[in-house]
């Protein structure tokens, strides 16, 4: 998320609201759950399901599955509004390189079972001390 655009989506917001009390249009209350919410950041995650990260205790986050061993540490794009948080999972759309791997364009998980839910063809949930 940018915080420019949530921003813009303020302020289109506020005008919208001026232009429908305007016009005597009523405004009606959406559901106050977050299932809304929920569901378009499972269908984000369900179309960024390869671009999957998690916390490490280090700071940053690495790709949940990677491919080649790799565990380059990724950290969120300080114009992102998720720059301060620290999330256990999140995807993410793009990224830049300059002296640090950024990732732009991220989107909360919930929990980790959203990626073997949404892209069980590529996430497999392994319990601990089965296996090797």
């Amino acid at each position: 998320l940018n915080f420019r655009a949530l921003a813009r989506v303020s302020d289109i917001r506020k005008q919208l609201r001026h232009h429908l009390k305007r016009m005597r249009i009523p405004i009606v209350a959406t559901d106050s759950s977050d299932r809304t919410g929920v569901a378009l950041r499972k269908a984000i995650t369900a179309g960024f399901f390869a671009n999957a990260v998690k916390a490490v205790p280090a700071g940053g986050y690495t790709f949940i599955r990677a491919s080649g061993g790799s565990a380059e540490t990724l950290h969120v794009h300080p114009t992102s509004v998720l720059f301060r948080a620290t999330l256990p999972y999140l995807v993410f759309h793009n990224t830049q390189r300059t002296d640090r791997v950024w990732i732009q364009e991220v989107t909360k998980i919930d929990t980790i079972e959203w990626l073997t839910e949404l892209a069980p063809h590529f996430y497999e949930l392994r319990t601990k001390g089965v296996g090797a």
